[in-house]
């Protein structure tokens, strides 16, 4: 039973070979293999030159292939990348030279302030404007006793309104300036006292009552210009 099997598994090993011979057009017509040989040695020698050569060319210029769409694919990912953060620094540029523009053109409207982490200097006020330093704030009123006049007039000639005015010293921060105080906004140096001397500034309040509440503080100024 097992030399029947062997025979069977010989003459379909010399088929195969045949079968492999024609269908790569060789010139061989048929092959066997011996009693000490083997089929597959007898289709290797069966095979025509360069057949296998080319089949490991294939495989190798497919890996190639793959390989370059790969790299092509990182390529086109990196430069989405880059096109994302250059689109992202010209919009947050755009909103900062905008924030710029409003500090230094935009009106600035007598309003009732306070003191809020909202109008904490940011870093387009830190890294554009001149810090002044760390002043000392007090908080006077139009009425005669905290301004020395009766009418609210102010050094440059304008009404006092709480949310625009501070008095200041003028060698310091020249009448007409902004500037801003971190944490309260933006007012114009409209007035002088007698007692704001160096790092000193008197903060506009519409009464009495609201001088009182906010005391005395201290914050960084920076002046606008």
């Amino acid at each position: 039973m097992k030399i029947r099997c062997m025979k069977t598994m010989r003459r379909f090993a010399g088929m195969l070979a045949i079968g492999c011979v024609l269908s790569t057009g060789s010139a061989l017509a048929y092959t066997t293999t011996t009693e000490n040989g083997s089929a597959a040695d007898a289709v290797m020698a069966a095979l025509p030159y360069g057949y296998l050569s080319a089949s490991a060319e294939t495989v190798v210029d497919s890996a190639s292939a793959t390989e370059d769409m790969q790299a092509a694919k990182n390529q086109v990912e990196e430069e989405e990348r880059q096109a994302r953060e250059a689109a992202a620094a010209a919009a947050a540029a755009a909103a900062a030279q905008a924030r710029i523009n409003q500090l230094v053109n935009g009106s600035v409207t007598p309003h009732s302030i306070s003191k809020s982490s909202s109008l904490a200097a940011d870093s387009v006020i830190k890294n554009n404007f001149k810090k002044l330093g760390n002043y000392r704030l007090s908080f006077y009123c139009p009425c005669a006793t905290c301004n020395g006049r009766s009418d609210a007039k102010t050094k440059l000639g304008t009404k006092m309104a709480e949310g625009r005015t501070i008095a200041v010293d003028s060698r310091v921060i020249p009448l007409g300036s902004r500037v801003y105080i971190d944490g309260y906004g933006v007012f114009i140096a409209e007035d002088t006292g007698g007692a704001i001397k160096g790092n000193r500034i008197d903060v506009c309040v519409a009464n009495h009552s609201r001088a009182y509440q906010f005391g005395i503080d201290y914050a960084d100024v920076y002046l606008i210009g």
